[in-house]
């Protein structure tokens, strides 16, 4: 028979959506509708423009993803064992919970959540009770429905032993342990939607074929989804090619997206601001979109969070001038003292003061990130089957001819993770000076230098010719600061393409550019007067 589909929805990414009756009335709800106005990847619109897609777009391709793979395990249960894993009942509640597994998402929720630490996870068990429970229009559709109690413990099974636990769970309808693989495990619907819809909407090229849906499959002891990597006694290269595939184009979305320099500048200049009205992070429970709950903040945080919302919204980021790498740190300090001290908001947030203090410069101008120091490729955990029929962690299996480009980019996405800290660009003059300080006082050799060497003695020259023009001039240290916050950017810039053109600015010209931006200054100044 089937699901009967009553509805087609036109997805950019996916062609055709079909959805039954139950599910467009989940759909039609406020509380679905919401996710309209949350983008999925937060603050990344701010890196590349046309990353605007919302957690609504993705909700509906991860349920496209999950019916994919629903036809790819039945398709081989018929030939393997002449009957289907998932029944229509179970198709209804996968279907289901593909599309609310980001029912509880809230305005910038990784960036708040995983990244800053400053709020529970969206994803937590309590959380999808509260957002599905009988007195919410959404969990009243599954309760009539019948499947309201199987959606909420698929949903909310994330380790292993709760995964595991699916299979004895009591009720009827009866749920399984390959319900939640499905949806939300390594290689999944959630992941296989995301993948080709953030690299679609951001630019980076990527692909991955289909043909992986053909190798799904539900191992009969565990219940557990896997992919099987071979057949006849030989490695189907088919399907290893396309795990791979998937595993490359995971880290370099983390690499090009979630770990750009300017996206974790946004994500850190968010986590201040709310450091500062921290009252509005309960907010957050509200029906918010990404762009009210800036407002929100910009309308009732107090000043820090004021001021970093406004730069925010006109892309006014702080810049990076501190990276310590993930090496570095675990040699000098020990990554997981470095995290466990800088992970603590309350931490993060005395150490940036003491910095501010320290230098006399505006509350909020300096912030430091540290990401969680537990990052691994997940995905690189999917469930194999081997031809004797044994299930594996692809990750373990040791004959595997691609394990060496496995660990390769599990040992690279661990890599990415570094300490950093970030200035506002009106105090950006005192980057060399606050590095250097931030490097005596953390014990720890700032990357920038060691990439960037040249461009760093060539600030060093800079900084020189400042004082040069300030005893010319005679101006006195308001004056120099001034010149110094409206200078510095423009000709660090052009120190930058000196650089690159394989040329040095002297100290000379830079005076020059000084003298002539001084004069400048002076002539507005009298024309402001008369």
């Amino acid at each position: 028979m089937g699901l009967d589909f009553e509805k087609r929805i036109r997805d950019p990414v996916h062609g055709d959506i079909e959805l039954t009756s139950e599910e467009i009335e989940i759909v039609d709800t406020e509380q679905f509708q919401r996710l309209r106005g949350i983008r999925q990847l937060g603050p990344a619109y701010l890196v590349y423009p046309a990353a605007t897609h919302t957690r609504f777009e993705h909700a509906l391709g991860t349920l496209y993803m999950a019916q994919k793979i629903i036809n790819g395990v039945n398709a081989n249960a018929l030939r393997n064992r002449n009957e289907k894993v998932v029944s229509e009942t179970g198709e209804r509640i996968i279907r289901m919970a593909a599309l609310l597994h980001d029912v509880t998402h809230e305005p910038f929720g990784h960036s708040i959540e995983d990244t800053l630490g400053l709020r529970e996870r969206h994803d937590t068990k309590s959380r999808f009770k509260a957002a599905l429970s009988g007195t919410s229009e959404v969990g009243r559709l599954l309760a009539d429905s019948g499947i309201l109690d199987q959606v909420v413990h698929v949903l909310s099974a994330k380790e292993e032993i709760e995964v595991d636990a699916l299979r004895t769970m009591p009720g009827t309808p009866r749920i399984f342990p390959y319900m939640s693989d499905i949806i939300n495990n390594t290689i999944c619907a959630d992941l296989l939607d995301y993948v080709r819809r953030d690299t679609q909407s951001t630019g980076i090229a990527f692909a991955f074929d289909d043909r992986i849906f053909d190798f799904f499959e539900v191992d009969p002891t565990s219940l557990r989804l896997a992919l099987r990597i071979e057949h006849k006694g030989r490695y189907r290269t088919a399907v290893m090619s396309e795990i791979l595939n998937i595993l490359r184009a995971r880290y370099t979305l983390a690499e090009r997206l979630i770990f750009h320099h300017a996206n974790q500048s946004v994500t850190s200049m968010l986590g201040r601001a709310l450091q500062d009205c921290r009252g509005l992070l309960a907010v957050l429970d509200g029906p918010h979109s990404d762009f009210e709950y800036l407002r929100e903040i910009e309308s009732r945080g107090k000043a820090v969070a004021r001021e970093l919302v406004r730069r925010i919204r006109k892309r006014d980021l702080h810049k990076q001038i501190f990276v310590v790498s993930r090496e570095e740190a675990t040699a000098k300090r020990g990554l997981d003292t470095l995290v466990k001290r800088f992970r603590d908001p309350n931490q993060r947030l005395k150490f940036e003061q003491e910095v501010e203090r320290q230098f006399k410069i505006r509350r909020g101008s300096f912030i430091l990130h540290c990401p969680p120091g537990d990052m691994s490729l997940k995905e690189a955990n999917v469930r194999v089957i081997r031809r004797t029929g044994e299930l594996q962690i692809l990750s373990s299996v040791e004959d595997d001819p691609p394990k060496g480009e496995v660990e390769e980019l599990r040992r690279k996405y661990e890599s990415l993770w570094s300490l950093q800290g970030f200035l506002a660009s009106d105090h950006l003059y005192l980057e060399k000076t606050i590095s250097g300080w931030l490097e005596q006082e953390l014990r720890l050799h700032n990357e920038l230098h060691t990439r960037q060497e040249a461009l760093w003695e060539a600030l060093g020259v800079l900084e020189e010719a400042f004082g040069e023009y300030r005893n010319k001039s005679r101006i006195g240290p308001k004056e120099l600061k001034a010149l110094k916050a409206r200078t510095y950017q423009s000709i660090k810039r052009e120190i930058q393409g000196a650089l690159m053109g394989g040329r040095t600015l002297t100290r000379a010209h830079m005076i020059r550019i000084l003298a002539k931006s001084g004069t400048a200054s002076q002539s507005n100044k009298r024309t402001r007067r008369r």
